[in-house]
């Protein structure tokens, strides 16, 4: 492979034409205004969640982990050993992986914590946790373009390379930059929107689960959960591989509206239900609650021994 030497940097023959390339004021602004708006949802669903309930760290962070773990490590781990010869059913199991396995760790967890940590703020602990780290992750893409842009505007595209690249490497990093350049700055507002659905589904699927699993509501509720899930998840992937974008997104949408719709109707019975409940271990303060106070003996026959 031929390179075209500028001053001390290698770019690869063929993408020359990036040396011209500068970036209008849109290229920024999308993307920030993408990232601001993922910011203020998640922001705002914490804080609704948070005022009406303290929420707990080691639910929040179970819930993190969660999404970590389960959802980009495991999952990742096995799509790596998919037969990926049909797309249409690589993206399928895909689907129902991103669905069920972060499902079922969710559940493991919250039965894992159940002893100390069963309450409806536990749980939405969790959500919540689910939630800011799926945002939190997705903001990626939107700060590499801000980042990218800023510095094509400041110091050129030759800046991008470093003097040092080897071929495969500059090669790659061409590539890359030519995929974020030709990018349609539109596509930023329509990734904030399928991301938002995806942090209001991790948040209100808390409800179906918690009613499920406190054996309040039928087990039924379990399935509608993970049927929800299948559903964002099937439009993540479509999105994710620029099929049926704009559908893929409403499908998000009305997967989210409608987890969320029956979370506000299950929300509004059973928070109500638990207030009238004795705490089951310990109370905020850490003090024993009177339902699980022991009692102590009077041992008042001892002079009769």
């Amino acid at each position: 492979m031929k390179y075209l030497l500028l001053t001390d940097v290698y770019i690869p023959q063929g993408y020359e034409y990036l040396l011209d390339e500068k970036m209008p004021n849109a290229a920024l602004s999308f993307p920030l205004v993408g990232l601001i708006l993922v910011l203020i949802a998640g922001i705002a669903m914490s804080v609704m969640v948070g005022k009406k309930h303290k929420l707990e760290m080691l639910p929040v962070f179970a819930g993190a982990t969660i999404f970590m773990f389960f959802n980009y490590f495991i999952v990742g781990i096995v799509t790596m050993f998919m037969p990926k010869g049909n797309v249409a059913l690589f993206m399928a199991l895909t689907s129902m992986l991103t669905a069920f396995v972060p499902f079922m760790g969710r559940l493991f967890f919250i039965k894992m914590f159940a002893k100390k940590y069963n309450r409806l703020k536990s749980h939405l602990g969790y959500g919540v946790g689910i939630m800011c780290m799926r945002g939190l992750m997705n903001l990626l893409t939107f700060i590499y373009p801000i980042l990218y842009y800023a510095q094509i505007n400041k110091n050129g595209v030759a800046a991008y390379f470093p003097a040092d690249a080897k071929e495969e490497t500059a090669l790659e990093m061409a590539k890359n930059l030519k995929e974020i350049l030709e990018t349609e700055y539109s596509q930023y507002m329509l990734f904030a929107l399928i991301t938002i659905a995806l942090m209001v589904y991790a948040i209100a699927a808390t409800m179906p689960i918690y009613a499920a699993f406190k054996g309040k509501k039928s087990k039924l509720w379990y399935v509608f959960a993970l049927g929800m899930g299948l559903v964002v998840s099937l439009a993540e992937v479509l999105y994710s591989n620029n099929i049926l974008v704009i559908p893929s997104i409403i499908m998000a949408m009305v997967a989210a509206g409608v987890t969320a719709f029956f979370a506000i109707k299950l929300y509004k019975e059973l928070a109500e239900e638990e207030k009238e409940e004795p705490e089951e271990n310990n109370n905020d303060n850490g003090s024993i609650s009177q339902n699980a106070r022991v009692k102590i003996p009077k041992f008042s026959n001892l002079d009769k021994l």
